[in-house]
């Protein structure tokens, strides 16, 4: 089922709080402070994953009549464009959910963490945001009605300022405090929905290919 628009418009009220408060100057910033920053990325996580959900609600909906009119030619381009796109989605799903969960759980064990410890981790999370926009651009370049406006609205929305707090939180000493702690285990359950829609996303993108030969 498609989110509703109430779960939209509160996707889109939390990307909003997080766009402003995304501007305070972060060298100022309190241990409390640095936990709510950590707090407002798993809020854009999970803007992330209910987009992409909806993404692949989009695809699910379509049916093989949605490029009958074109030519064989068109319709094998687009083909292959989307298997390719659909394979680095798999990948991306893939090789990151063990990466960053297993680097969330392993950070989280040791009781000193070090900044080398802490770029491990927020690193390999910003390569994965920056990936799948990069994707999702194509995807939606290539066929805009995979991805209805809402969703699409959400993920903008809510892309920015996850790379904005990634690439903050990386100037930031180690989270050390158990509040801290606390959103980084709230990061890492939002981030396992959105790997998990990710991976439903690509499950329907391939039936859909199928569907179209």
């Amino acid at each position: 089922m498609f989110p509703s628009r109430r779960e939209f418009i509160l996707a889109f009220a939390s990307m909003h709080v997080l766009a402003v408060e995304g501007n305070a100057q972060i060298a100022k910033l309190t241990p409390s402070s640095r936990a709510k920053m950590l707090k407002n990325l798993s809020l854009a996580m999970g803007g992330l994953a209910l987009a992409i959900k909806a993404v692949a609600e989009g695809i699910a909906s379509l049916g093989k009549t949605a490029d009958s009119g074109w030519s064989e030619l068109s319709a094998r381009r687009t083909r292959q464009r989307l298997t390719d796109i659909s394979a680095r989605a798999a990948v991306l799903a893939s090789e990151n959910q063990s990466i960053v969960i297993n680097g969330i759980d392993g950070y989280l064990e040791k009781s000193k963490p070090t900044v080398a410890d802490w770029l491990a981790l927020t690193q390999p999370l910003n390569a994965v945001v920056s990936d799948l926009k990069v994707l999702l651009d194509e995807l939606r370049e290539e066929r805009s009605d995979f991805i209805a406006e809402p969703a699409y609205a959400i993920l903008v929305q809510a892309l920015d300022p996850a790379q904005l707090y990634l690439s903050q939180l990386q100037t930031l000493p180690p989270p050390t405090t158990a509040e801290e702690r606390e959103a980084l285990l709230e990061i890492k359950a939002k981030y396992k929905i959105l790997l998990e829609n990710l991976q439903s996303a690509v499950r329907e993108l391939n039936a859909y290919i199928r569907r179209s030969h």
